[in-house]
This record gives C-alpha cells, structure tokens and sequence, in this order.
C-alpha cells in the first residue's frame, strides 16, 4: 500500500509537529487504514532549536538554514522516501533543503493553492492568515498570483494580534491553543472577510491549533491538512 516512508521535518513548534503526524494519521484512516499495519512509516526530525524563521527573514535574524538542512539529512538517512515540513514560513528556505537532499521535499504553500482551485473554483480573492516572516517572503501572495487569484493580508493592527496570538506570552508556542489565542485570530479572521476575503488561509501551524473553521464566515483552508492528504499521495506513489 505505501512505497516510501514519509519524513517529518518538525519542531517549528513541537505541537505543530505533533498535529501534522496527526494529521497523516487521520488521513490514512479516512483512505481505510484500519489496522497499525495500514499505515505508512513515518520518521521525525523535531528540531526545537531552529532558529526562528520569521526573525531570520523579517530581522536578519540567526538563519534557520544549517538546521533545516541537518534536519532534512537526518531524515533522509533514515529511510525517509520525502519530507515535509511543518512549518509554513521554513518554505522560504525550500531552494537550500532541497539542494542538500536526493529525495521530494513538499511544499505546503503550492498545494494549498492548488486545493483552492480544485474545490473553490469560485473564490477570487483569499485572506492569508500567516506570520510577518512568511508575509515579507511573499510564499502565498506569490503562489494566489500565480493562479490568478488576489491575496489579502491583514492590517497592521490586525497583524499584530496574530503575532501576539501566535508568539505573545500567552500565544500558542507558549500555552498552546488556549487563553485569548482563539479570540484575537478570529478578530483577524473577521477583519479579512470584511474586506473581502472569500476564503481563509491558515498559512501559520499553529493557526488551525487555535482557529476553527466552525467560527467563521467563510471557508477556512488549513494548509497542514492539504500537505497530510499530498504527502499520503506521494507515499503511495512509486
């Protein structure tokens, strides 16, 4: 049933980790894996002290580069038949890991466009909702252009209440999918659709940790979903 062995390249955070191998796990049960043994191998590569992404691309911050790179190796020496990452802003660096391994490395931003497409063909203009450094690398503005739809991003306020609900004392890296977190991305969440957004993207892990679709207006595409589903896909391949 499964040819390779999927590699997870984590710790962007830990539970952003944990909730994508959740993720692959729930998909291979929705394609009829009801035993252990319907399930494909994975490995994991949680590498917590990966300099943040976000300061590397926004601040000049430390590069994440070196780390994603052992990371990736060390999957590949493991079996690991592809790799995807669970973090939507390490994508900017996707030119250098893939260069310094000889297997697929998925890149979530690609597919989640394509989904789009796919499922609603209708939408023309999507919300990104994702962190300053994926924003300033422009991974989902890029890839809506390319397919001929329009990219919303929140204010500057706005924006600042998804950093703080993301990486705020009382964010998600730092307590999880609980306090005020739920409340500010869905203040986010209501200001895109108020300008227009037809569609949400969750472009950040941990986002879908905080934000359901349940509490919105319009459709929520979380990316670490789309990326689960492709790289079951792409084990199952030759």
């Amino acid at each position: 049933m499964w040819n390779k062995v999927i590699g997870i390249m984590g710790g962007m955070g830990p539970e952003a980790t944990i909730d994508l191998y959740a993720r692959i796990t729930e998909a291979a049960c929705a394609r009829g894996a009801v035993r252990d043994q319907d399930h494909p191998e994975v490995v994991i590569s949680s590498v917590p002290q990966t300099p943040d992404r976000t300061e590397a691309i926004v601040a000049d911050g430390p590069s994440p580069e070196p780390e994603l790179i052992r990371s990736a190796r060390r999957l590949e020496a493991a079996g690991a038949g592809l790799i995807v990452i669970a973090c939507n802003a390490a994508c900017h660096f996707l030119p250098a890991i893939r260069g310094a391994v000889g297997i697929p490395v998925l890149d979530l931003t690609e597919i989640a466009v394509r989904r789009i497409r796919e499922r609603h063909p209708s939408v023309r203009r999507a919300g990104v909702m994702a962190t300053d450094g994926t924003l300033r690398s422009r991974l989902y503005q890029r890839r809506l252009a390319e397919a001929g739809l329009e990219a919303l991003v929140p204010d500057r306020e706005n924006q600042r209440l998804l950093m703080e609900a993301v990486y705020g004392a009382e964010g998600i890296k730092a307590v999880s999918a609980s306090g005020r977190a739920p409340e500010k991305l869905e203040a986010v969440a209501g200001h895109l659709v108020g300008v227009g957004a037809q569609l949400l993207i969750a472009g950040c892990t941990e986002i879908p940790l905080a934000l359901r679709a349940g509490k919105l207006d319009v459709p929520l595409l979380d990316p670490a979903t789309e990326l689960a589903s492709a790289a079951l896909e792409a084990a199952a391949g030759s």
